[in-house]
C-alpha cells in the first residue's frame, strides 16, 4: 500500500484509509478491473438514473483512472474498506488521486452493486434503495453548480448510504445514531441513548405534512426491518433549527411550521457556517457581499445588517408523538 500511496503522491490521506492493505490487495481482480470497464459503469450510471452528461462524464474518469495501475488498486482498495464498513465517520478531505474529481464516484459505483444485493436479501423496498441513492448525484450536481465541474464534496457523507446507516423515507433521511450529550430538560435524555438522526436533503420545499409522513414511515421502516434497533427519539441538527428564524420569518412559512415540530435545544460548538453555506451559498463571503435575492436571503441579512448572529440549533421529537395516523 506505501508504494501505491508513493506512486500516486497521496499525503495526509485520513488514517482509515491505510488499514487492511494485505486484505484488498488479496482480493484484487488482476487483469480484470471489471468495475472500470464501460458496461458496468453505464449500467450503475443507468440504475442511479444519472442523466447523459454526467454519465458520459463517468465514463470518462473511468478511463482515467483504468490506465493508471496504482489508481486502480487504490480505488479496489477504498472499494473493499468502504464495503467493510471502515469509511464511516471520517474527515471529508479525502485527496484525490490523479486529481480525478469524480474518483470517489467511481469507488461508489464500484460497491452499487453489493449494496443492491444487500438491500434485496434484507427484502427492503427497491423504491426506498433508489431514493436514498439519489444523494449521490444530488451533491454531485450541488458540486457542479458550486465550481463549475462534477465532483463529490462529501464523500465520508455518502459512505453512510452505501453502509445501509442512513434511508431517505419521502421528504427526509433517517441515520443510526446515537445521542452526543445528556439532555436533562427532555425527558433526562442520556447521552448515547439509541436515536434517529434526521436529515435535510435539498429537494424542494420542505412542506409539514411532506415531514410528518417521513416520520410516520420511519416508525414503520425502521422496527419492519431493523427490529432490534430501539430508538425513542429523533434528533436533528441543522441551521434550521435556529431560534432566530421564528422571529425574523413569518409564522406561515414552512421553516417556521418545520421547526414548531420540535423541541429546540442549544447544540454545542454551533456556528454560523452552515447557515451561510446553506442561505448564501458560500460559508466565507463577507456580509456586505451575500446575495440578497430570495426572501430569506433578505431576511437573514437584515437581521445580521443590525448585528444580530446566527448559527446551528437542536431538535428532538420523540417517536411517541408522532401520531401515526394518516
Amino acid at each position: 500500500m506505501n508504494k501505491i500511496l508513493e506512486q500516486l503522491d497521496l499525503k495526509n490521506l485520513p488514517a482509515a484509509f491505510l488499514q487492511e492493505g494485505a486484505l484488498s490487495s488479496g482480493s484484487f481482480p488482476e487483469n480484470n478491473a471489471w468495475f472500470l470497464q464501460a458496461d458496468f459503469l453505464k449500467q450503475q450510471t443507468t440504475n442511479l438514473g444519472f442523466d447523459e452528461e454526467l454519465t458520459l462524464a463517468i465514463m470518462e474518469a473511468g478511463r482515467t483512472v483504468g490506465n493508471n495501475e496504482a489508481a486502480v488498486r487504490f480505488l479496489w482498495h477504498s472499494r473493499h474498506l468502504l464495503l467493510h464498513d471502515k469509511l464511516i465517520g471520517i474527515s471529508n478531505e479525502w485527496p484525490l488521486p490523479l486529481k480525478e474529481p469524480l474518483f470517489f464516484v467511481l469507488m461508489f459505483l464500484s460497491a452499487l452493486p453489493d449494496l443492491i444485493k444487500s438491500h434485496a436479501e434484507m427484502r427492503i423496498p427497491v423504491n426506498i434503495t433508489e431514493d436514498t441513492l439519489s444523494d449521490l448525484p444530488l451533491w454531485i450536481r450541488h458540486h457542479r453548480t458550486k465550481t463549475g465541474q462534477f465532483g463529490l464534496p462529501v464523500p465520508s457523507w455518502l459512505a453512510n448510504h452505501f453502509c445501509t446507516k442512513i434511508f431517505k423515507l419521502g421528504r427526509l433521511q433517517f441515520e443510526f445514531n446515537r445521542l452526543p450529550d445528556d439532555i436533562p430538560t427532555l425527558r433526562n435524555l442520556k447521552k448515547g441513548t439509541p436515536i434517529l438522526g434526521v436529515h435535510i436533503p435539498a429537494t424542494g420545499p420542505l412542506e409539514t405534512e411532506a415531514s410528518m409522513d417521513s416520520f410516520r414511515q420511519a416508525l414503520y421502516f425502521f422496527p419492519t426491518f431493523f427490529p432490534t434497533y430501539a430508538f425513542s427519539a429523533f434528533t436533528c441538527r441543522s441551521w434550521l433549527l435556529d431560534p432566530i428564524l421564528e422571529q425574523i420569518l413569518p409564522q406561515t412559512s414552512n421553516l417556521v411550521r418545520f421547526q414548531k415540530l420540535w423541541h429546540l435545544h442549544p447544540v454545542a460548538g454551533a456556528t454560523h457556517h452552515q447557515t451561510f453555506e446553506r442561505v448564501f451559498g458560500d460559508r466565507h463571503l463577507p456580509l456586505e457581499q451575500v446575495p440578497r435575492n430570495t426572501s430569506l436571503q433578505k431576511a437573514v441579512y437584515a437581521h445580521l445588517e443590525k448585528g444580530g448572529k446566527v448559527c446551528e440549533g437542536g431538535g428532538i421529537i420523540f417517536a411517541d408523538e408522532i401520531d401515526i395516523r394518516t
